[in-house]
């Protein structure tokens, strides 16, 4: 079985930097699943973001990128809460990585207390 903790550590390492994809948490996880498919990975992963999610570690949103004014574009998030929240997790869509740079996402980012988890077992290393 692998490592929950170990796996939490990665995700929450890319999670303080920036908002990341559901696909990406598969990928990050892919080093701890040797020889397995991402469909494999993919339920673990599930397990991974729900926890982390339900103990305010990480907040998921549904991500869309629009043109600004200035012709750049800008993210507007929609974060999710309750039962969207778990739902979007448990889908299966949500973990695809979108078609274009036009096509709204999912991801997460860790919040204020993903940061001090992480921050914590840094200190402890």
């Amino acid at each position: 079985m692998t490592n929950v903790n170990e796996a939490e550590l990665r995700v929450l390492e890319a999670a303080v930097e920036s908002w990341i994809g559901l696909w990406e948490v598969v990928w990050i996880l892919r080093p701890l699943f040797p020889g397995q498919a991402d469909s494999q990975i993919l339920p673990f992963a599930q397990t991974v973001v729900r926890s982390m999610s339900d103990r305010g570690q990480v907040r998921v949103a549904q991500l869309e990128h629009r043109p600004a004014d200035d012709g750049r574009s800008e993210i507007i998030e929609n974060v999710l809460t309750g039962h969207d929240r778990q739902e979007t997790i448990s889908g299966r869509d949500a973990w695809d990585p979108p078609r274009s740079t036009q096509e709204p996402y999912v991801a997460i980012a860790a919040t204020d207390a993903g940061e001090e988890a992480y921050q914590a077992v840094l200190r402890t290393r």
